[in-house]
């Protein structure tokens, strides 16, 4: 949405694509969490002591939760760096050869989130910069070209 409300939210009420990645991924993660508790709740229960075979019915799970568990955080954090982190460095390095080079901003991505609104606000402000600064280097060689 620009912040000259030409354009209109579409869909207020659905979920974002990012939410539903980040509620997903949370719930796989409390699962996850609840699986080794769950596992390291029965190694206590029956002790280091039992025999080979009961030790390693209790080891493996503990074991491949903590395998899984080590994939999801992965996972997670790809969808996090994805989404959220390389936009965010984007608008930034957009915003730094805008202010060092004088060059147009202009950066896009997919989403109709909070990170697309801001780039839009950001975007517009750009623009409306770079007019002013316009007006005002017109005005300043107006002003020399009347003082001659």
């Amino acid at each position: 949405m620009s912040l000259n409300g030409k354009s209109k939210l579409k869909n207020k009420g659905r979920l974002k694509m990012r939410g539903k990645l980040i509620l997903s991924i949370s719930v796989i993660a409390l699962v996850l969490v609840l699986t080794v508790v769950l596992a390291i709740m029965e190694f206590s229960r029956s002790g280091i002591a039992l025999s080979s075979t009961v030790y390693y019915r209790t080891v493996t799970p503990v074991i491949i939760a903590f395998g899984v568990g080590m994939l999801l955080l992965a996972l997670l954090l790809f969808f996090i760096l994805t989404y959220y982190i390389r936009p965010i460095r984007r608008i930034l390095d957009a915003l730094e050869s805008y202010n060092t080079y004088g060059k147009k901003y202009s950066v896009t991505f997919e989403g109709d989130d909070e990170l697309t609104k801001l780039n839009t606000g950001i975007s517009d402000l750009a623009e409306e910069n770079r007019q002013l600064r316009s007006r005002i280097a017109a005005l300043k060689s107006k002003q020399k070209s009347d003082e001659c």
